[in-house]
């Protein structure tokens, strides 16, 4: 998975690992997932916000460090 913000992209271990060291995040991107799941509509749609609010944060904590 990869996710796009404006032309920069974030593989999807860069979010796992982000949400794993941010529960705020965490639990925003849970609460979000979960309230399609509760009413019909487009489930990938319904998550884009969020999914950009936390790739921005991404983005602003700058580079990952590299793998050892």
């Amino acid at each position: 998975m990869i996710i796009s913000n404006g032309g920069e992209r974030v593989p999807g271990a860069f979010f796992r690992d982000w949400l794993r060291t941010y529960p705020d995040d965490r639990d925003l991107s849970a609460t979000t997932k979960r309230r399609p799941a509760a009413a019909p509509g487009d489930y990938n749609l319904a998550k884009c916000d969020v999914i950009d609010q936390i790739c921005a944060r991404i983005f602003a904590a700058g580079p990952a460090p590299a793998p050892a």
